[in-house]
């Protein structure tokens, strides 16, 4: 009966410990206008930016105070000190804050999409590198 137990035990925990998502805590503030600007194209969904997330990771943001929450895409890091989050204006709207508010607020993961590469900084690569004067042609005997 006790191993019945244990095992049951045993399993919830690691079940929960499988599925649970993370929460995280921190202070939000709301950007100035100007900060998301060079994210023009952002019409599906709102901006965030973090240190913590990598890019192009979804997060919800709740208050904690109210049952209000936005989900919001990280593009961008932040240079502030104490912040652990920075939302785009529009976000703010949606939570009934203004520019330069700061609060905590909890965070969760949502789902994490890298970037295409496209987007990313890639070393370009010649295909027919030379060595040291030697080519794919001289490789090649002609008779």
């Amino acid at each position: 009966m006790n191993k019945k137990i244990l095992l049951l035990l045993l399993s919830i925990f690691i079940g929960n410990s499988l599925f649970s998502q993370s929460t995280y805590s921190g202070n939000l503030s709301v950007a100035s206008n100007t900060f998301f600007n060079k994210y023009s194209d952002t019409e599906d969904y709102l901006l965030g930016g973090c240190n913590a997330f990598p890019l192009g990771t979804f997060v919800n943001i709740k208050l904690p105070y109210s049952d209000d929450s936005v989900n919001v895409k990280i593009v961008s890091r932040i240079p502030e000190d104490g912040i652990f989050i920075l939302i785009d204006p529009l976000a703010g709207q949606k939570l009934d804050l203004t520019t330069g508010d700061v609060l905590p607020v909890r965070i969760e993961v949502i789902n994490f999409t890298p970037p295409p590469l496209s987007e990313t900084e890639i070393e370009s690569v010649e295909p027919e590198p030379e060595i040291k004067g030697l080519t794919a042609e001289n490789l090649i005997e002609t008779p």
